[in-house]
């Protein structure tokens, strides 16, 4: 009997066949996962940006309230901004844009992800008032000195951002802020 030199063409096609199919599904596998880190990455890093705003108006920097601005644009953005909310001049938030950016805190949402709240074409702000730290109770539309903060200890009064995965909406974060500025984020 003689032995064989090597593989016939079809074991060699049916070997390659089968190492397309476990590389597709570990490429799909990595593409999720990366998906899911940005989801992560993005959520975090809001919720850096709202405690940073927080101690920002906490220490009296540049003695002014501090605040985050998400916007729910395309590409959505967020990003950190002081404002003076005991002065009526300068109170109205609609006003505020990327102009009145601290620095470099600004972040573009990536590509891969949506925000479901605020809904599209609309903002939402998360302003601490000064030295408290507390957030302000507003309609988004205004800060004032005069205005109450939310009602602590009353969940519906959490300031709630949602967003989730482009291509899978099963997957989403939620930065829920309560009335003393802690967020807390959750699947």
């Amino acid at each position: 009997m003689q032995g064989r030199d090597g593989f016939s063409l079809v074991e060699l096609l049916i070997v390659m066949g089968i190492m397309a199919i476990i590389g597709r599904f570990t490429v799909l596998n990595l593409l999720s996962l990366a998906a899911q880190s940005d989801l992560d990455a993005m959520a975090s890093n809001l919720a850096v940006y709202i405690r940073d705003a927080q101690v920002k108006s906490i220490n009296l920097i540049d003695d002014s309230d501090w605040g985050v601005r998400i916007y729910n644009t395309n590409p959505a953005e967020f990003f950190l901004y002081k404002i003076d909310c005991l002065n009526g001049a300068s109170n109205n938030l609609t006003a505020i844009t990327k102009a009145n950016l601290y620095q470099d805190y600004y972040k573009n949402f990536k590509g891969t992800l949506k925000i479901t709240n605020p809904v599209a074409t609309q903002s939402k702000n998360f302003i601490f008032k000064r030295a408290t730290g507390e957030l302000y109770n507003d309609n988004g539309a205004t800060c004032n000195a005069s205005t109450s903060t939310y009602a602590c200890g009353d969940a519906a009064a959490d300031k709630v951002i949602a967003f989730e995965l482009l291509n899978d909406a099963t997957k989403k974060r939620t930065v829920a802020v309560n009335c003393y500025g802690k967020a807390t984020i959750t699947n």
